[in-house]
């Protein structure tokens, strides 16, 4: 229940901002985006930390796949 409330909102959220701003799904104009990534330093902060946190992800996901070969 909580994956499917945490794809759904985001999405949502993703879809509005698209329609408000024509990037289609933030992909169509990758420097808009960056340049909204951070417009401030509050923008900066979560994203970096989210930038980290999925470096982090992969890297452990990789030794865990490598490990349980």
């Amino acid at each position: 229940m909580l994956t499917i409330i945490g794809f759904i909102l985001p999405t949502i959220l993703v879809i509005i901002e698209s329609i408000d701003m024509g990037n289609i799904l933030l992909y169509a104009d990758p420097l808009a985006t960056l340049n909204g990534m951070f417009a401030n330093s509050i923008s900066s902060i979560f994203a970096i930390d989210l930038f980290f946190t999925v470096l982090v992800f992969f890297i452990w996901s990789y030794h865990q796949a490598k490990s349980s070969i």
